[in-house]
């Protein structure tokens, strides 16, 4: 038997991508935990607790985006262009930022939201995050894009 050169892996070259997969996915489940933590403030104003949910899930989701940001200057190969990776990443980082935001200014003054009904605008928002969270999960398994379209009208409609 010859010893022949080792042979090049394109499924370890490959496999790289779904690390991209698993951190948006991440991303994704954090932008939709701050928005279950707020469904839960904006039943109670006075649970101050829920305060730490927003913050644990707003650095939980930065230390995701650095490593995606990290991954995606590491990786030679991507299934999805670097730029797509990185608005998607950034755009999810968004979600639990804003949302700690508000959460910050609702519990600051609660006596000037008291008497205001949240409860139809935390519902879109909680389930406009369900469906990004779907639509993220959907990437691993390809480009399916009539699966990307349905998932954006219903987001769009939202």
């Amino acid at each position: 038997m010859l010893n022949s050169p080792p042979m090049f892996s394109l499924q370890r070259l490959l496999g790289k991508e779904d690390k991209f997969f698993t951190l948006l996915e991440a991303s994704a489940q954090e932008a939709r935990t701050s928005v279950q933590a707020l469904v839960k403030l904006s039943t109670n104003f006075d649970q101050p607790a829920v305060l730490d949910e927003f913050a644990h899930s707003r650095r939980k989701d930065k230390q995701i985006t650095q490593d995606i940001s990290e991954a995606v200057y590491t990786t030679f190969v991507t299934a999805i262009e670097r730029e797509d990776i990185e608005d998607l990443s950034n755009a999810l980082y968004k979600i639990p930022k804003t949302v700690d935001k508000f959460s910050e200014r609702l519990l600051l003054a609660p006596q000037h939201v008291r008497g205001i009904d949240f409860s139809t605008q935390v519902s879109l928002l909680d389930r406009a995050t369900e469906l990004v969270l779907q639509m993220v999960k959907t990437l691993r398994g390809g480009m399916d894009l009539e699966k990307i379209k349905d998932y954006n009208d219903k987001l769009q409609y939202l």
